[in-house]
């Protein structure tokens, strides 16, 4: 099946969190104008915890993901990638594992709030 590409792709999925990671970040990255972005993904691939990195079309021309194991993990990952020369600016998204909709059929908030309310 493999010989007549009617099975297109084999693939291991790991997961992140057996592996230590409490989460993953999304990082959408502006290079330098004049510079090419291959540099910046070359750079990205050797740095630790990226799992993702590619070069992409639009707004951003890299973007990468982050593997992290705590908040100082990530904070200095990220620090370190604005320190390549061509890179201009990262943005970041959290992904945090165990949210599976969004938003939450029932805020935390409110649930709070009524149980404050109900005491009164």
């Amino acid at each position: 099946m493999k010989t007549n590409k009617t099975i297109a792709l084999c693939a291991i999925r790991i997961n992140l969190e057996k592996a230590g990671y409490i989460g993953t970040a999304h990082l959408l990255i502006n290079t330098k104008p004049q510079t090419s972005s291959a540099e910046t993904v070359k750079q990205l691939k050797e740095t630790p915890g990226i799992i993702i990195a590619t070069r992409s079309l639009g707004k951003y021309e890299a973007y990468a993901v982050l593997a992290f194991r705590d908040a100082k993990d990530f904070y200095e990952s990220v620090l370190e990638i604005k320190k390549f020369p061509d890179v201009l600016n990262v943005d970041v998204s959290i992904a945090m594992p165990g949210i599976k909709a969004f938003p939450p059929k029932t805020s935390q908030f409110l649930l709070h709030l009524n149980q404050d309310t109900k005491k009164e």
